[in-house]
């Protein structure tokens, strides 16, 4: 491995040509409905805020997956027609719809996560204890990073 330091931008261009084959090795490991095109990638990620945040407004849905309230009405619809999560009026406040998981959506996050979860261990096996230490330790730093940025 090189040691020599790197700069941002060439970071940012080795990256951009690392991100779709490192992508494309996950999705080819996984058989799961986002692989099989049954639900997009926003769609995943939107079940996976629902996942950990239930019963949240539309508009914190739509700010999770930096949307506009229009946009995200659009795809709540598809969600909710394909049984995935559940629309309702706040009983404190009719203005205000909250969005929950259906048991549907719950077997589908599930199922995802699984997958890549799996596809992430062999992907990175071959690394060693150490790599994957310093691998984990700066994802996590580029992750608690996000929200100032």
């Amino acid at each position: 491995m090189s040691t020599k330091p790197v700069s941002i931008q060439t970071f940012a261009a080795d990256m951009q040509r690392l991100m779709p084959a490192f992508l494309g090795a996950m999705i080819r490991r996984e058989k799961n409905a986002i692989s099989q095109g049954i639900i997009t990638l926003p769609q995943f990620l939107g079940l996976s805020f629902l996942r950990q945040n239930p019963g949240s407004p539309v508009k914190a849905f739509a700010a999770t997956l930096g949307l506009q309230l229009s946009s995200a009405s659009g795809l709540i619809d598809r969600m909710v027609r394909n049984g995935l999560i559940r629309r309702e009026r706040s009983k404190t406040d009719r203005r205000v719809v909250l969005l929950t998981l259906k048991a549907k959506g719950e077997r589908m996050v599930d199922e995802i996560l699984e997958q890549k979860k799996q596809s992430v261990a062999e992907i990175f096996a071959p690394l060693s204890a150490e790599e994957r230490t310093t691998y984990l330790e700066l994802m996590q730093k580029v992750v608690g990073n996000l929200d100032e940025m």
